[in-house]
């Protein structure tokens, strides 16, 4: 196996994925929905440190006559290319505006306790919507909209991004009301979303009430969590996930291979 050149270019692990040259895994995606396949080449010494789900996958998985090992992913190749990337330290996810991948994605990074790959891709869904209330001012400026928005990124979240799904209603869809039928529907759910649906109610009434006194859009009174979001920068939010230079080493000194 040609011996890797030494580099400092931050891109040294991105160029790798699904370069079979140096590969030591087949990675196989089955597209259910189409009956079809495709194939990716990875590297153990790659995404077995950088995550530990796939050192677990890799621990467990029959290799073939060249000693590649051999995984399957139920999954849409658009999604495994959002969750391979990633794994490659390519934390770049501009190109990437498909919701269903981004769900499918998602939901395979909670089961597979990706966590935060599943909180970058989350915060990264989150930026665009926020960038595209700045950039087309009043899009979600009225109940149906916002509520729709609110439905979508509810759809994505999880419990436990309350907070973070909470700054973001706050502060790009403060107007978000829930419909008549949709409070009804919760009212007779349980004890608890009667409850709730009254008092969502009364907020929505409230709302309504005092629809001039929001100043959403209004660049002149955004608030600390407003500025947060309209500033967001993905390259800053994965500053934090540097490349092991032992990782590096350990590349570029692999004596074998497939």
């Amino acid at each position: 196996m040609p011996v890797l050149k030494s580099t400092k270019d931050k891109n040294f692990f991105k160029n790798l994925f699904n370069d079979p040259e140096f590969s030591d895994i087949i990675a196989t995606v089955h597209n259910q929905a189409d009956n079809t396949h495709v194939q990716y080449y990875m590297h153990q010494m790659i995404v077995c440190n950088s995550s530990a789900h796939f050192q677990q996958l890799c621990s467990s998985a029959p290799a073939d006559e060249n000693g590649c090992k051999l995984l399957s992913f139920n999954i849409i190749p658009e999604a495994f290319e959002l969750i391979g990337r990633w794994a490659y330290n390519n934390t770049d996810f501009l190109q990437r505006n498909d919701i269903r991948a981004i769900k499918e994605a998602l939901v395979y990074a909670d089961s597979a306790g990706m966590e935060d790959f599943r909180q970058a891709l989350l915060q990264y869904f989150l930026s665009s919507k926020a960038k595209l209330c700045y950039c087309i001012n009043g899009l979600y400026d009225n109940y149906a909209g916002q509520w729709q928005l609110f439905e979508d990124i509810c759809e994505l979240g999880l419990p436990r991004d309350r907070d973070m799904l909470n700054r973001f209603v706050k502060c790009y869809i403060p107007r978000a009301t829930p419909s008549s039928a949709w409070l009804q529907e919760l009212s007779i759910e349980s004890k608890n979303g009667l409850m709730a649906a009254i008092l969502l109610d009364e907020t929505a009434s409230a709302l309504r009430e005092n629809v001039g006194a929001f100043t959403y859009g209004n660049d002149e009174t955004e608030t600390e969590d407003e500025d947060v979001y309209k500033n967001f920068c993905t390259s800053t939010f994965f500053s934090s996930r540097l490349v092991d230079s032992q990782l590096r080493n350990a590349m570029m000194h692999r004596s074998s291979g497939c």
